[in-house]
């Protein structure tokens, strides 16, 4: 079964849930339509501008570069040193951590509800969100089907009690997922523009990024070590390289390794391959394990052939 690299923690609300699919409007600028691709979540819709002595505001508070620095300082490596390069996605974290905390706290308090705080708090939000989240035997025995190579011999009645349980967690993943959408919606949210112009003239430098500039197809494989599908697809996905070579662009991010750009590329399980054409447009994205003539297919629908 595919493994799960990000699940949806209660405490913070799939922070850094990956998030796309908006229409945005061309009478007011976003971060995403000046600096697209720079953020993967909430602040694809703030407003690029002057944020007098911080990098940002959201609601009246402000985040500034000592904020920054002081959470890097907290974390561990691999993260500490991608986030000490890519600082906007550290930024986006804590807007959305502090915008989901003020929301949570409205919520207890028009529900009357007091003492709640920390873990407890966000849990009992988050459940809020998403209570009743079922998932049905037709749906589980529908994905035990589609996924029968994942299985081996093991039958719908020995993965049925494994296949909901992943199941319920996609659509809680799914509802969380909105509603940090939407929290743009909610908040007024402005960013410094000089400063998220430097972040997106570092962010164009990674891997991805310039591969989808080279006038090249790209194939991006996110997978771990410790994956079995990935393990399994890696011979595989070498082969075709060999057999295509020179013709597209093929990259290979470990998740574990580049916990950063997994997040913003929306690695959320794995393994994931992501194809992207010549004009670095993502045509198709398919997560879990599959077969060579399907990858295949998958090449030659961004024009590897």
């Amino acid at each position: 079964m595919v493994r799960l690299y990000r699940t949806c923690l209660p405490l913070a609300l799939c922070l850094l849930a990956a998030v796309s699919g908006y229409a945005w409007s061309a009478a007011s600028p976003t971060i995403e339509s000046k600096y697209p691709g720079l953020s993967s979540g909430v602040l694809r819709q703030a407003v690029p501008g002057v944020v007098s002595g911080a990098l940002a505001e959201a609601d009246g508070m402000k985040i500034t570069s000592g904020d920054l620095a002081a959470q890097l300082a907290k974390m561990r490596s691999p993260a500490k040193e991608q986030y000490g390069v890519y600082q906007f996605a550290l930024l986006e974290d804590m807007i959305t951590s502090r915008l989901i905390d003020k929301e949570a706290r409205t919520w207890a308090l028009n529900n009357s509800i007091f003492g709640l705080q920390g873990e407890e708090l966000m849990r009992q939000f988050a459940d809020s969100l998403v209570g009743g989240v079922k998932v049905s035997d037709e749906e589980a025995l529908a994905f035990y089907k589609e996924n029968a190579d994942q299985f081996g011999s093991a039958t719908y009645e020995q993965m049925a009690s494994s296949i909901k349980s992943y199941l319920q967690g996609e659509k809680v993943n799914a509802l969380l997922r909105n509603h940090i959408a939407t929290l743009s919606s909610r908040h007024s949210i402005r960013i410094s523009d000089v400063w998220a112009k430097q972040q997106y003239r570092k962010w164009i430098q990674n891997p991805i990024e310039q591969a989808r500039r080279s006038g090249k197809p790209t194939l991006v494989k996110f997978g771990a070590d410790t994956c079995m599908p990935c393990r399994v697809m890696a011979p595989i996905i070498k082969e075709l390289g060999e057999k295509h070579k020179g013709k597209f662009n093929l990259l290979d991010i470990n998740t574990d390794k580049e916990p950063v750009m997994s997040i913003q590329y929306g690695a959320e399980a794995i393994p994931l391959l992501i194809f992207y054409d010549k004009d670095g447009k993502e045509i198709l994205r398919h997560t879990g394990g599959w077969d060579k003539a399907s990858i295949e297919a998958g090449l030659a629908r961004i024009g590897v052939q």
